[in-house]
């Protein structure tokens, strides 16, 4: 257990708990950002002069994306350092990750959590605020997910299903980074998927929260 706190299997460790960890604090992220403008009516202010709906969601989205790389370069730091101060204290050998393995880590722990992270905005527009859409978010990635996920090995037609959820993919994409010695214990590691066709998912993923956020924004009655 204690190799998978060492400096050379942090980012590994690290990039396991993104798709279900950080994807729900993303996920939060999302629904606060859009929903929060429906709870406190501001909407209602920008849209009285005009600007275009989607050139409005289009900003916020920017933005929010932003936060996402300096939430998830945050967490690879965080614990770049704990693991240091581990190793130091173990008296062990220091051995940092490659500035390659760290930077694919970290774009794909950015990738996996933006995508959820639009989940988040798709059911805060969807609800019109941020409570139901927090909840809704939160069930389905550590209950629906979790319990089928769970399942995939027991039956062949759970595991196609398995196949093609979000949280899945990114868990599997997740798995890809994660050194081949801690896989059997780290948090999170999915192996149902390639990391091409979770790629491939979740990119598909996006374009379709990104749609429909798009829409509901545009035909949604926002103003009443």
């Amino acid at each position: 257990m204690l190799g998978l706190l060492l400096p050379e299997n942090i980012v590994g460790n690290v990039i396991s708990g993104l798709p279900q960890l950080g994807g729900a604090i993303a996920l939060t992220f999302g629904a606060i950002i859009i929903g929060s403008e429906f709870k406190w009516g501001t909407f209602k202010t920008v849209f009285i002069h005009q600007p275009k709906r989607l050139n409005v969601l289009a900003g916020k989205l920017s933005a929010l994306i932003m936060i996402l790389f300096m939430f998830v370069l945050a967490v690879f730091a965080t614990g770049l350092l704990c693991s240091y101060f581990i190793a130091t204290i173990e008296n062990v050998q220091i051995d940092w990750p490659s500035f390659m393995e760290f930077v694919k880590a970290l774009l794909a722990g950015w990738f996996m959590v933006v995508i959820l992270a639009m989940l988040g905005t798709m059911l805060a527009t969807l609800f019109r605020g941020t409570t139901l859409a927090i909840g809704t978010g939160l069930v389905y990635i550590f209950v629906l997910e979790g319990m089928i996920s769970g399942a995939a090995e027991q039956s062949e037609v759970i595991e196609n299903i398995a196949r093609v959820l979000p949280g899945v993919n990114a868990g599997s994409l997740a798995n890809t980074l994660i050194p081949s010695s801690i896989k059997d214990i780290a948090i999170g590691a999915i192996d149902i998927v390639d990391g091409t066709q979770a790629i491939f998912v979740l990119t598909a993923y996006a374009a379709g929260f990104l749609v429909l956020t798009g829409l509901f924004i545009r035909q949604r009655d926002i103003i009443k």
